[in-house]
């Protein structure tokens, strides 16, 4: 694999190698390939007015969800987001792709499956399935756990653990899905810290930025209460938390988060302001199989101090 720079030509809100509609007309093309049958705008069941779209794949594998949802400053935005979180489901199935099964013991040029921090019960030299992949750090090519790489595993193959979305990306060209992907990855990192540490950092409290200011005075003209904290982890690269809180409903699935990574702290502010409206619309629209925290907090009640 060959890795270049690539000019940015898009930079408004967002920094991508193309713009959104070029985007759109690429991924649209793509959507019958990989079983997508609807993209919905699904914005205006929510009062906020911040754009929000999802996509539906019916036939996604059993462990996966299939509703899909995407946001952003813009409805084209909004769009392309939830299909390339389609493709990206799609894309992370196994399929007919061909797995080896081995220990990592036999192998040569193998990720070791420790490093990947196993549960206590895991045997690190079980027969699993591995597939090819691509060391960046040192330019070759290494085996890797496909437990690790894929979403979900099929249950014909044994797992070290259970399979998740993290650093799962797309985009443009191959360089800006790598970039995403390790965002992802930094910031739910920064989360987890977060998490660990019961502290959310510092209060942003003077957004200057023209673009965040107005998705800021959406949710305030709504009546929602959003706070928006650093949580930018000793990696450095920044990263926002943003948190709802609907004083007129009080309904405690709408206390919400969202949270956003990248080089540029505009950037990370506004995609964590885009994702907390979004986790609402999940929420409020009710088609998505994984929202066991909304569960948790239904039960538990809503009560502001």
């Amino acid at each position: 694999m060959r890795l270049a720079s690539c000019i940015k030509k898009y930079r408004d809100d967002t920094h991508r190698a193309v713009s959104p509609e070029e985007t759109l007309r690429a991924a649209e093309a793509k959507l019958p390939a990989a079983g997508i049958t609807r993209v919905a705008d699904i914005t205006d069941l929510d009062r906020i007015g911040i754009p929000v779209f999802s996509s539906i794949r019916p036939m996604a594998d059993r462990g996966a969800i299939s509703v899909y949802n995407g946001k952003g400053a813009t409805p084209t935005e909004a769009r392309v987001s939830a299909m390339m979180e389609g493709l990206e489901r799609y894309s992370a199935e196994v399929r007919d792709r061909q797995l080896d099964i081995a220990s990592f013991s036999l192998l040569d040029g193998a990720l070791d499956p420790r490093d990947l921090i196993l549960p206590v019960d895991a045997d690190p030299d079980a027969l699993i399935p591995w597939i090819s992949g691509w060391d960046m750090m040192n330019q070759e090519e290494i085996l890797v756990p496909a437990n690790a790489v894929f979403h979900p595993l099929p249950s014909e193959y044994r797992r070290l653990f259970r399979t998740n979305t993290t650093g799962l990306a797309s985009g443009n060209v191959i360089e800006e899905a790598i970039f995403h992907g390790l965002a992802e990855i930094i910031e739910r990192d920064a989360w987890a810290l977060v998490e660990a540490a019961r502290h959310a950092g510092p209060l942003i409290q003077d957004v200057k930025d023209d673009l965040a200011r107005g998705l800021m005075d959406k949710f305030a003209a709504a009546g929602v209460d959003v706070y928006l904290r650093d949580i930018t982890s000793d990696i450095g690269v920044a990263t926002c938390a943003a948190a709802a809180d609907d004083l007129l409903l009080r309904d405690p699935t709408l206390l919400t988060t969202g949270m956003g990574t990248h080089t540029s702290a505009k950037v990370a502010v506004l995609r964590a302001l885009t994702e907390v409206a979004q986790s609402r619309l999940t929420q409020i629209h009710g088609a998505r199989e994984d929202t066991t925290l909304a569960d948790f907090r239904k039960r538990i009640g809503y009560e502001r101090t």
